[in-house]
């Protein structure tokens, strides 16, 4: 296995336990404010801060798993309706890259974003915003990674895919094709 894969191996494995934690912690802080509000009648002023940043974090970190098993929202009308299977790999290709060109083109203004907004502290948590705002570059740089990996090989399993699609459509072709000779034959 060569250094990259296994240092993605890694990457992957770091990002899932990073989101298991983020959300351990989210529902440990939603039960707190919870308990704190409606068993101790004293509720916490900050407990649905926390769990708003940790749910920002949580997400855009994670989105990185959803492309890495290519589960997000996509239109593939496109990709359907191509029956050549190079026109839709070359479909599927496309509309993944524009997603990854849009994070590139987003990388520079959450940097800046995250500068503008590092002076403001957050009220009840009193953490400076940056710290949340860090989530969106973080979240697009294991984005690009996860791409850069599943692009490839997803393309791969969508050539194959529409392959034998192709095949199978041939096949009931030539199935209707016998079927039709034999009727005429009687």
């Amino acid at each position: 296995m060569s250094f990259l894969k296994k240092c993605d191996m890694v990457l992957e494995k770091a990002i899932a336990i990073f989101c298991v934690i983020l959300f351990a912690c989210i529902v440990l802080d939603i039960l707190a404010g919870v308990i704190w509000r409606y068993v101790l009648n004293n509720p916490l002023t900050w407990y649905e801060e926390v769990a708003r940043f940790l749910s920002i974090w949580m997400i855009l970190v994670g989105s990185s798993m959803t492309i890495r098993i290519d589960g997000h929202t996509s239109i593939d009308f496109v990709q359907m309706i191509i029956k050549n299977p190079k026109g839709r790999t070359i479909a599927y290709i496309v509309t993944r890259l524009i997603a990854a060109l849009s994070m590139i083109l987003m990388f520079p203004i959450s940097l800046e974003m995250m500068r503008k907004m590092g002076i403001v502290i957050a009220g009840s948590t009193r953490v400076p915003m940056w710290v949340v705002y860090l989530a969106f570059p973080v979240g697009i740089v294991c984005m690009l990674i996860a791409w850069a990996w599943s692009i490839p090989k997803f393309a791969r399993g969508v050539h194959d895919e529409a392959v034998i699609h192709q095949q199978e459509r041939e096949q009931l072709k030539l199935e209707s094709e016998e079927k039709a000779e034999e009727v005429e034959a009687e």
